[in-house]
């Protein structure tokens, strides 16, 4: 959190700057746990952005092998399309849009229209091989993005680059050697092992978020378990095992709580059970893992289909599934809401931002 703090006043700066016509790349680096996407929501908060359109996706884990797949989220988001629309209708949320924003933009459409698997009769696109069509792709997609940052300064947001595909990795690419006279603040986050060769474009800025230095761990868990003496011993045992990981520090602390090892409330616990007979798994997957051990059967069965569908779940898909009788598909998904086991703090939308009130 604190790391946060410090990097979300370079954010807003940064952003300020993008705003006024000198677009920027701001990238939150850092290893899983550490509070990159926190920096990515705080920065979306700020009052700086009203008046500016926020586009938003984030990579998986299993999307490299799928050409733009969280562009196509984001063109989705920017053209109002959901799921229940057949080709027809977004057909008609592409053409409306693209042709209202500019009618130059007409020869682009081919190319966003089979992106969004609309089947495209245009002759021109038929006859062109495959690297043509990326070619062209590309080139939509780019030009759309910048032709609306010249009507209202746009946010794009991109978690999770460290999972993108190559087509994705292209565009962005291309897209950051347009940005110094645009009005565009591309913000992506990713951890250490991703390459890009943006790192020496003067509008590009690296915001390290490093785990926590002891005192600062210490303040958290304070925060998170109170000031009982009890607690006394177990404060730098979490410290030492979780090497000052934000997220690691909360889900051990929700272990302990889940377990009995704690009771109270938060900010109010004591140390219920000997420190001696005190087990905390060694790593994050380990701590979800025996949390999702400990789910009751119909929880524990709901969390796994959810995580078949994908990283978001609209109640649609869940709320057909066959539960208890008196137990309310809704009720066992509010088990696995957070702070349980949803371990990113945003799920991004396309959203206009209003220019007047905050």
């Amino acid at each position: 959190m604190w790391g946060v703090i410090r990097s979300w006043r370079s954010c807003a700066r940064l952003l300020a700057r993008a705003g006024g016509g000198h677009g920027q790349v701001v990238a939150g680096v850092g290893e899983a746990g550490v509070g990159k996407s926190r920096l990515l929501y705080e920065c979306t908060r700020s009052h700086h952005l009203h008046g500016w359109l926020l586009l938003a996706s984030h990579a998986v884990s299993y999307g490299k092998a799928t050409a733009y797949l969280p562009v196509i989220d984001l063109l989705k988001s920017y053209f109002q399309i959901v799921p229940q629309d057949d080709a027809r209708r977004r057909r008609e949320q592409v053409t409306g849009k693209l042709l209202t924003l500019d009618r130059a933009l007409e020869p682009m459409l081919p190319a966003l229209l089979a992106l969004l698997e609309v089947p495209v009769e245009d002759p021109q696109w038929q006859a062109f091989d495959p690297p043509q069509r990326r070619r062209r792709t590309l080139e939509a997609i780019k030009h759309l993005l910048l032709r609306e940052s010249q009507v209202q300064p746009l946010c794009l947001v991109c978690e999770d680059l460290h999972w993108i595909d190559t087509e994705t990795q292209a565009l962005l690419d291309s897209l950051v050697e347009s940005l110094p006279t645009a009005r565009l603040l591309l913000l992506v986050n990713y951890r250490p092992e991703y390459q890009h060769g943006w790192g020496s474009k003067t509008y590009y800025t690296q915001l390290r978020l490093d785990p926590l230095p002891p005192a600062s761990a210490d303040e958290l868990l304070q925060a998170l378990l109170g000031h009982d003496p009890s607690l006394a011993p177990l404060t730098p045992l979490l410290i030492a095992r979780t090497q000052g990981n934000p997220f690691f520090l909360e889900e051990s602390v929700h272990t302990l709580v889940e377990t009995g090892v704690l009771r109270g409330a938060r900010g109010a616990y004591r140390l219920a059970q000997p420190l001696e007979s005190l087990q905390v798994p060694a790593t994050v997957l380990a701590v979800l893992a025996a949390r999702i051990d400990r789910l009751p059967a119909e929880e524990k069965r709901l969390l796994q289909t959810a995580a078949v569908i994908g990283t978001e779940v609209p109640g649609r898909c869940y709320r057909p599934l066959p539960m208890r009788p008196r137990r309310p598909c809704t009720a066992a998904w509010h088990t696995c809401k957070p702070p349980s086991f949803s371990t990113k703090p945003i799920c991004f939308r396309s959203v206009r931002t209003p220019s007047s009130t905050p």
